[in-house]
C-alpha cells in the first residue's frame, strides 16, 4: 500500500479477496485497506444477509 500511496495518494486501497470473515475484514483495515469488497463470502452463505452482518462487526 505504501507503493500506491507514494504513486498516487489519492487512490483508496480496498481488500478484494480472502474476505471470509470479520477477522479478515479487521485484518485488512489494520493493514491499511480503506474499504473491502465481498463476494463468494457472501453470495455462498446459507443465510447472506446474517453473512453480510457478520463481516460488517469486522469494522
Amino acid at each position: 500500500m505504501e507503493s500506491v500511496r507514494r504513486v498516487s495518494p489519492a487512490v483508496r486501497v480496498l481488500c478484494g479477496a480472502g474476505i471470509h470473515t470479520r477477522q479478515d475484514v479487521s485484518t485488512a483495515l489494520e493493514l491499511g485497506s480503506q474499504g473491502i469488497l465481498v463476494a463468494s463470502a457472501v453470495a455462498s452463505a446459507p443465510d447472506p444477509k446474517a453473512a453480510m452482518t457478520e463481516l460488517a462487526r469486522g469494522f
